[in-house]
């Protein structure tokens, strides 16, 4: 039911906001760890199969959608970086985090995603997971 009534600019998808310390997630100089995040990133799909999986409609008269192993789960593409613009303050951080939230998840891959957005005070860094009704259910 969950897939039926997703439209554009009505998502079905959840979404955690959270604000981390950015001192483990960046370098000295300020630039994310991306190789270290994609990394355990990686480690936690391999952990949790639904992650790794896709939705495939079955044929008229052949039962509801069924969940089936993707062919690749491209990490490049569930995890994201999207700054967040100067000052980095709270009303920005929102702003940004309504950016990522608002789009309808692409069913062609596994219905999550990860968003990071550096550029907040104190050098901390923010972060949006998403994931879809269907699969959080």
């Amino acid at each position: 039911m969950n897939l039926v009534a997703e439209r554009p600019g009505t998502p079905w998808h959840i979404g955690l906001i959270g604000v981390l310390d950015g001192a483990p997630l960046t370098t000295k100089t300020g630039d994310l760890r991306l190789a270290g995040i994609r990394d355990t990133l990686a480690e936690a799909v391999l952990r949790a199969p639904r992650l790794r999986q896709v939705v495939r409609r079955t044929r008229p008269g052949q039962g509801r959608p069924v969940w089936v192993e993707a062919a690749e789960v491209d990490l490049d593409r569930h995890l994201r970086v999207a700054p967040v613009p100067a000052p980095g303050d709270e009303l920005t951080f929102l702003h940004r985090c309504e950016e990522v939230l608002v789009p309808v998840m692409d069913r062609a891959r596994p219905l999550w995603d990860l968003t990071l957005l550096p550029g907040l005070a104190d050098g901390q860094v923010g972060v949006v997971l998403r994931l879809h009704h269907a699969l959080a259910d």
